[in-house]
């Protein structure tokens, strides 16, 4: 739990940092959109919504190079131990993934809407 804990909280700075570098990248068109009256709630969403489809996509990559790692390892061990997939695991898995995009989505948002 904790290699968990510690995996997701890396994760998240990663987020941070990507959304850091979205909004530096976009200081013209967030600028631009502000001259034309847009609030800042507006700018907030745009930049919320971007982190997280980030991670959503992330996450969907993820569970598809696990799934076809965990294939690979099926066909080199013995039939009884076998990789399973649980659609609830998927469903926390991605959850948690939008969790992550919105926690640490947040700050570059929020800081970005402020300029």
């Amino acid at each position: 739990a904790a290699v968990t804990g510690i995996s997701l909280f890396i994760a998240g700075i990663g987020v941070i940092n990507v959304m850091y570098i979205s909004v530096t990248e976009h200081t013209e068109e967030i600028a631009m959109r502000r001259a034309f009256g847009a609030k800042t709630c507006d700018m907030e969403l745009q930049l919320f919504i971007e982190s997280v489809v980030l991670c959503v996509i992330g996450s969907l990559i993820g569970l598809i190079l696990g799934i076809l790692i965990g294939s690979l390892v099926d066909t080199v061990t013995p039939d009884y131990i076998k990789s399973v997939v649980s659609l609830g695991y998927v469903n926390i898995a991605v959850g948690v993934s939008m969790l992550i995009g919105i926690v640490f989505g947040w700050i570059p948002a929020r800081s970005a809407a402020k300029k």
